[in-house]
Protein backbone atom coordinates (compact mmCIF):
# COMPACT_ATOMS: atom_id res chain seq x y z
CA UNK A 1 0.00 0.00 0.00
CA UNK A 2 1.35 3.42 -0.94
CA UNK A 3 2.03 6.52 1.87
CA UNK A 4 -0.52 8.96 0.20
CA UNK A 5 0.59 11.95 2.71
CA UNK A 6 4.31 13.48 2.80
CA UNK A 7 7.33 11.10 0.81
CA UNK A 8 5.81 8.58 -1.77
CA UNK A 9 6.80 5.35 0.81
CA UNK A 10 5.72 2.05 -0.21
CA UNK A 11 5.40 -1.39 1.37
CA UNK A 12 3.47 -4.38 0.92
CA UNK A 13 3.01 -5.52 3.66
CA UNK A 14 1.09 -3.94 7.22
CA UNK A 15 2.33 -3.58 10.36
CA UNK A 16 3.09 -7.23 12.26
CA UNK A 17 3.44 -7.07 16.37
CA UNK A 18 7.24 -7.55 16.65
CA UNK A 19 7.35 -4.25 14.52
CA UNK A 20 4.67 -2.61 17.04
CA UNK A 21 6.90 -3.75 19.98
CA UNK A 22 9.81 -1.93 18.42
CA UNK A 23 8.23 1.30 17.64
CA UNK A 24 6.43 1.18 20.86
CA UNK A 25 10.48 0.43 22.21
CA UNK A 26 11.88 3.58 20.21
CA UNK A 27 9.28 6.00 21.79
CA UNK A 28 11.58 5.27 24.86
CA UNK A 29 14.84 7.73 25.61
CA UNK A 30 17.08 9.53 28.18
CA UNK A 31 16.62 12.75 26.71
CA UNK A 32 12.79 12.81 26.08
CA UNK A 33 10.74 15.01 28.36
CA UNK A 34 8.32 12.69 30.77
CA UNK A 35 5.05 14.00 29.38
CA UNK A 36 6.11 12.65 25.90
CA UNK A 37 7.12 9.15 27.51
CA UNK A 38 3.90 8.80 28.65
CA UNK A 39 2.03 10.63 25.66
CA UNK A 40 3.46 9.13 22.34
CA UNK A 41 3.43 5.69 23.56
CA UNK A 42 -0.48 5.96 24.33
CA UNK A 43 -1.26 7.83 20.75
CA UNK A 44 0.43 4.72 19.06
CA UNK A 45 -1.43 2.11 20.92
CA UNK A 46 -5.03 3.88 20.23
CA UNK A 47 -3.66 3.91 16.40
CA UNK A 48 -3.39 0.09 16.79
CA UNK A 49 -6.27 -0.77 19.01
CA UNK A 50 -8.99 1.21 17.10
CA UNK A 51 -7.64 1.98 13.54
CA UNK A 52 -9.00 5.33 13.68
CA UNK A 53 -7.65 8.06 11.29
CA UNK A 54 -5.03 10.03 12.55
CA UNK A 55 -7.64 13.77 13.04
CA UNK A 56 -10.01 11.40 14.97
CA UNK A 57 -8.01 10.39 17.46
CA UNK A 58 -5.94 13.49 17.83
CA UNK A 59 -9.39 15.07 18.72
CA UNK A 60 -11.19 12.96 21.15
CA UNK A 61 -12.55 14.81 23.97
CA UNK A 62 -11.46 13.86 27.94
CA UNK A 63 -15.30 14.04 28.36
CA UNK A 64 -15.31 10.87 25.91
CA UNK A 65 -13.16 8.85 27.74
CA UNK A 66 -14.83 6.47 30.21
CA UNK A 67 -13.16 3.53 32.19
CA UNK A 68 -15.59 0.87 33.43
CA UNK A 69 -14.86 -2.44 35.09
CA UNK A 70 -13.80 -4.41 32.08
CA UNK A 71 -13.28 -2.19 29.14
CA UNK A 72 -12.52 1.53 28.22
CA UNK A 73 -14.66 3.22 26.44
CA UNK A 74 -13.45 5.69 23.66
CA UNK A 75 -15.29 7.78 21.46
CA UNK A 76 -14.55 9.52 18.39
CA UNK A 77 -15.98 12.59 16.13
CA UNK A 78 -16.41 11.11 12.74
CA UNK A 79 -16.95 13.54 10.28
CA UNK A 80 -18.55 11.76 6.64
CA UNK A 81 -16.25 11.97 3.66
CA UNK A 82 -19.38 12.18 1.29
CA UNK A 83 -21.33 14.61 3.47
CA UNK A 84 -19.36 16.77 5.48
CA UNK A 85 -22.35 18.77 7.19
CA UNK A 86 -23.10 15.48 8.89
CA UNK A 87 -20.58 14.17 12.35
CA UNK A 88 -21.66 11.53 14.48
CA UNK A 89 -19.68 9.75 17.20
CA UNK A 90 -18.73 6.39 17.47
CA UNK A 91 -17.66 4.26 20.33
CA UNK A 92 -15.12 1.51 20.75
CA UNK A 93 -15.09 -0.93 23.68
CA UNK A 94 -11.49 -1.82 24.13
CA UNK A 95 -11.05 -4.61 26.76
CA UNK A 96 -8.87 -4.33 29.87
CA UNK A 97 -7.51 -7.75 29.16
CA UNK A 98 -5.41 -6.46 26.25
CA UNK A 99 -1.62 -5.73 26.59
CA UNK A 100 -2.00 -2.72 24.46
CA UNK A 101 -4.24 -1.07 26.24
CA UNK A 102 -1.97 -0.15 29.67
CA UNK A 103 -0.26 2.71 28.10
CA UNK A 104 -3.71 3.91 27.20
CA UNK A 105 -5.05 3.83 31.15
CA UNK A 106 -1.70 5.41 32.04
CA UNK A 107 -1.35 8.42 29.66
CA UNK A 108 -5.12 9.39 30.69
CA UNK A 109 -5.01 8.48 34.31
CA UNK A 110 -1.66 11.28 33.92
CA UNK A 111 -3.70 13.67 32.66
CA UNK A 112 -6.94 13.52 34.70
CA UNK A 113 -4.72 13.78 37.92
CA UNK A 114 -2.03 16.17 36.40
CA UNK A 115 -4.29 17.97 33.97
CA UNK A 116 -8.04 18.11 34.58
CA UNK A 117 -8.52 21.14 32.79
CA UNK A 118 -7.35 20.12 29.18
CA UNK A 119 -10.56 19.74 26.68
CA UNK A 120 -8.60 16.77 24.73
CA UNK A 121 -7.17 13.95 25.65
CA UNK A 122 -4.16 14.77 23.42
CA UNK A 123 -3.74 18.28 23.54
CA UNK A 124 -1.56 20.66 21.35
CA UNK A 125 1.97 21.21 23.08
CA UNK A 126 4.71 23.70 23.16
CA UNK A 127 8.38 22.78 24.24
CA UNK A 128 10.60 25.03 25.71
CA UNK A 129 14.53 24.39 24.61
CA UNK A 130 15.07 27.32 27.01
CA UNK A 131 13.99 25.33 30.27
CA UNK A 132 13.01 21.83 28.62
CA UNK A 133 9.47 22.30 29.79
CA UNK A 134 6.14 21.05 28.36
CA UNK A 135 3.38 23.98 28.05
CA UNK A 136 -0.22 22.64 27.04
CA UNK A 137 -3.18 24.40 25.41
CA UNK A 138 -5.94 23.09 27.25
CA UNK A 139 -8.87 24.52 24.53
CA UNK A 140 -6.60 23.24 21.06
CA UNK A 141 -5.42 19.14 20.05
CA UNK A 142 -2.96 17.78 18.44
CA UNK A 143 -2.98 18.39 14.82
CA UNK A 144 -2.74 15.29 12.51
CA UNK A 145 0.78 16.42 11.07
CA UNK A 146 1.79 15.93 15.02
CA UNK A 147 0.31 12.44 15.07
CA UNK A 148 2.15 11.74 11.93
CA UNK A 149 5.42 13.24 13.77
CA UNK A 150 4.98 10.73 16.20
CA UNK A 151 4.45 7.90 14.01
CA UNK A 152 7.43 8.03 11.99
CA UNK A 153 9.67 9.14 14.38
CA UNK A 154 9.18 5.47 16.16
CA UNK A 155 8.90 3.79 13.03
CA UNK A 156 10.32 5.10 9.76
CA UNK A 157 8.52 3.12 7.06
CA UNK A 158 5.13 3.48 8.92
CA UNK A 159 2.69 6.82 8.77
CA UNK A 160 -0.97 7.05 10.47
CA UNK A 161 -3.08 5.57 8.26
CA UNK A 162 -0.91 2.42 7.40
CA UNK A 163 -2.27 1.19 10.96
CA UNK A 164 -5.88 1.89 9.52
CA UNK A 165 -4.78 -0.93 7.21
CA UNK A 166 -3.43 -3.13 9.70
CA UNK A 167 -6.47 -3.05 11.90
CA UNK A 168 -8.89 -4.27 8.27
CA UNK A 169 -6.36 -6.66 7.64
CA UNK A 170 -6.77 -8.58 11.09
CA UNK A 171 -10.79 -8.24 11.20
CA UNK A 172 -9.93 -9.95 7.28
CA UNK A 173 -7.54 -12.71 8.50
CA UNK A 174 -10.36 -13.73 11.13
CA UNK A 175 -13.54 -13.82 9.08
CA UNK A 176 -12.14 -14.63 5.75
CA UNK A 177 -13.10 -14.01 2.36
CA UNK A 178 -16.91 -14.02 3.19
CA UNK A 179 -19.38 -11.71 3.67
CA UNK A 180 -18.75 -11.79 7.76
CA UNK A 181 -15.68 -9.98 6.86
CA UNK A 182 -17.36 -7.61 4.91
CA UNK A 183 -19.60 -6.42 7.40
CA UNK A 184 -17.40 -6.65 10.21
CA UNK A 185 -14.12 -4.34 8.55
CA UNK A 186 -17.27 -2.03 7.80
CA UNK A 187 -17.92 -2.01 11.51
CA UNK A 188 -14.73 -1.84 13.28
CA UNK A 189 -13.59 0.47 10.88
CA UNK A 190 -16.66 3.03 10.88
CA UNK A 191 -16.62 3.00 6.85
CA UNK A 192 -19.66 4.47 4.92
CA UNK A 193 -19.66 2.14 2.37
CA UNK A 194 -19.21 -1.74 1.70
CA UNK A 195 -17.75 -0.79 -1.31
CA UNK A 196 -14.66 0.89 0.85
CA UNK A 197 -14.71 -2.51 2.95
CA UNK A 198 -15.03 -5.01 -0.12
CA UNK A 199 -11.33 -3.25 -0.97
CA UNK A 200 -9.62 -4.66 2.11
CA UNK A 201 -11.22 -7.79 2.06
CA UNK A 202 -9.82 -8.30 -1.50
CA UNK A 203 -6.85 -6.73 -0.38
CA UNK A 204 -5.59 -9.32 2.65
CA UNK A 205 -8.38 -12.22 1.89
CA UNK A 206 -5.54 -15.44 2.54
CA UNK A 207 -2.48 -13.64 3.89
CA UNK A 208 -0.64 -14.68 7.11
CA UNK A 209 -0.62 -11.80 10.06
CA UNK A 210 0.43 -11.74 13.68
CA UNK A 211 -2.80 -11.88 14.83
CA UNK A 212 -3.45 -9.79 18.59
CA UNK A 213 -5.81 -9.98 21.21
CA UNK A 214 -7.21 -6.07 19.91
CA UNK A 215 -9.21 -8.07 17.61
CA UNK A 216 -11.88 -7.96 20.00
CA UNK A 217 -12.56 -4.24 19.66
CA UNK A 218 -16.06 -3.44 18.99
CA UNK A 219 -17.59 -0.38 17.72
CA UNK A 220 -21.45 1.02 19.31
CA UNK A 221 -24.16 2.20 17.39
CA UNK A 222 -23.61 5.76 15.76
CA UNK A 223 -25.05 8.47 17.69
CA UNK A 224 -25.22 12.36 16.98
CA UNK A 225 -22.75 14.56 18.66
CA UNK A 226 -24.29 16.31 21.43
Amino acid sequence: MTNVKGDKKFREDVIGLTEFQAMLDNTRGPDKHPYYLVRDPALLCLLWLTGKRASEVASILMRNMRLAEDALYVSFVVGKKRTIARYSTRTKVIPLGDPYVKPVLEYYRHMVEHHPDVEYLFPSTRYSNLDHTVALNPGKHMSRWTVRRVVVAAGEETWPHLFRETVGARVVERYGDSVNALFAVKRRLDLERLETAMRYVERYAGERLELSASLDVVASEEAPVE
